[in-house]
Formats: C-alpha cells, sequence, structure tokens
C-alpha cells in the first residue's frame, strides 16, 4: 500500500496538516475550500473523517482576530462560511452546511538563528527574534505547544547542528518537528532520523508560501490519525493522542518535485506576493 496517498483507516479519522499560513492576499473562504477539499480527498472521501488545520499567523497577519470576530457577529465576515468557537480561545469551527473544518490558530516566528518556530495553545503572544531556545522556553511556559519545521538551507550546517543539540534536551508531549510539503521527497533529513530516535514525533504541514496560487497546495500534505479528535478541546484533544506511544501517525500526500521546488525558491526571491517571507 502507498502510504503517501489517501488511505482508508477504521473507527473514525482525523486529517492534518499541521503548516498552514493564509497570507493576506488569500482570501479566507478561498483558503477554507482549499482545506477542506484538499483534507477530504486525503482522507478518501469518509464522512467519519474529521479535517484540521494547524494555521499560524506570520508577523502583521491577524486571521485568529478576524475569526473571533466572525465567530462573534451575525455579519457574513466569511463569505458561505460560518464560525464558530469553541472551548479553546485559539481554536474554532467552520462550518458549511454539514461540511466541518477545525481551525486551530497560532503564531509563525523567526528566530535570532533565522530559524522558524510555530506556536499554537500559548496563552501569551510570543515575541519574535529570540533565540530559539528562548522561543520554546516562552512557548512552553505559556502553556503552548512549539513545532520546528524544516526549511530550505535552514538545517544544515551550524544551525543543523543546533537542531540536534535541541532535540537531544527537548522532551515532552509539547514539541515536535514538522516535515514540509515543500521538501522534494528525495532530499534527506537526518534530523527527523534523530528524532524518531528519540521518541520525537515528526508532523507533516504543506507550508505554502507567500505566491501567487501556491494556497492551491493547502492540505496536499499532511498526516492521518484513527481517532476523532474532540471538537470543543481540538488542539488538547490532538495532543493527547499523539502523546500516546501506541499512536500511528500516518503520512498523507505528496511533496512538491524536485523542479517545482526550485521554482518556488526562485519564485520566492524575485516575485512574492507578501513582505512576509516563509
Amino acid at each position: 500500500m502507498n502510504r503517501n496517498a489517501s488511505m482508508p483507516l477504521s473507527d473514525g479519522m482525523t486529517v492534518v496538516d499541521g503548516h498552514v499560513h493564509v497570507y493576506p492576499h488569500v482570501p479566507v473562504e478561498t483558503a477554507l475550500d482549499i482545506g477542506f477539499r484538499n483534507l477530504e480527498q486525503l482522507g478518501g472521501g469518509r464522512r467519519d473523517c474529521m479535517p484540521m488545520l494547524l494555521v499560524a499567523d506570520p508577523p502583521g497577519v491577524h486571521l485568529a482576530a478576524l475569526l473571533r470576530e466572525a465567530a462573534s457577529s451575525h455579519k457574513p465576515i466569511v463569505p458561505e462560511w460560518a464560525i464558530r468557537s469553541t472551548s479553546e480561545a485559539y481554536s474554532f469551527l467552520a462550518l458549511r452546511g454539514d461540511q466541518r473544518l477545525v481551525l486551530v490558530l497560532g503564531q509563525q516566528l523567526a528566530t535570532a538563528e533565522k530559524l522558524e518556530v510555530l506556536s499554537f495553545g500559548a496563552a501569551e503572544v510570543v515575541l519574535n527574534g529570540a533565540s530559539i531556545d528562548e522561543t520554546l522556553a516562552a512557548i512552553e511556559r505559556s502553556g503552548g505547544t512549539g513545532i520546528v519545521p524544516w526549511g530550505v538551507g535552514k538545517w544544515s550546517g551550524r544551525r543543523g547542528r543546533l537542531i540536534e543539540r535541541v532535540l537531544a534536551e527537548k522532551r515532552g508531549d509539547k514539541f515536535f518537528l514538522g516535515d514540509n510539503g515543500g521538501r522534494p521527497k528525495a532530499w534527506p533529513v537526518p534530523q527527523f532520523a534523530l528524532a524518531q530516535k528519540l521518541g520525537i514525533r515528526v508532523l507533516r504541514g504543506t507550508d505554502p508560501l507567500p505566491l501567487t496560487c501556491d494556497e492551491r497546495r493547502i492540505a496536499s500534505f499532511g498526516f492521518g490519525l484513527a481517532y476523532a479528535v474532540d471538537t470543543e478541546h481540538p488542539l488538547e484533544s490532538l495532543l493527547g493522542i499523539l502523546s500516546d506511544p501506541r499512536t500511528q501517525v500516518l503520512p498523507l500526500g505528496r511533496p512538491v518535485s524536485v523542479a517545482q521546488a526550485i521554482a518556488n525558491q526562485f519564485r520566492l526571491r524575485f516575485a512574492p506576493v507578501s513582505a512576509d517571507s516563509a
């Protein structure tokens, strides 16, 4: 069986894109449409599939604030989608007819070493520009979850050794590495093997870039769980499932090709549509 393709699971299912950005040039409803459609495809079209996006706002982007306004207002702020709050301040349900999409909102942070960190569930805003150790410590103090995602050219040399040192020192159920749909399959990442050896999970996500039409990749690369998350406490529920060493995290979707990865990096440097860099 090809585990990178859509596959059926038993006893309910949650399908997650663990690394999403919605840039200002992308209408929110468009991102939700694409995310729901692609996650549904990854889940094989099952009716008991719960789709879930972990969305990290880059600096200057305030999607979380918009969704809070949409959840508390009767105005059609997000066309076609009704936004409902959950019991978590940072999580929402997007509803359209009988369709449900779980949204967990967080921050995209850049460290002093120019590494990326995603923060979810933190009770306070975490500041940009601190060291990776300080950034992860601030997320932990605020009760949040930190994900350190792979990035082109960011995990080699000195910074690669820094990631390895963080892995050796960091433990707990609220720390993960992140794989990236922009990483071609043939691109090796030794830190992923080290994480597996140390019992640290690697969560897959698309990481769409601030490029025209790259939002179409949202939810084309992620992971599946043979459990349905609690929609009132989606992040807490997800973390509980992932903390069980018996839980299988199933890779779903396909990354970009080598040619597309090179083209994306060229466009990112010469034709971005946002001042924010991924």
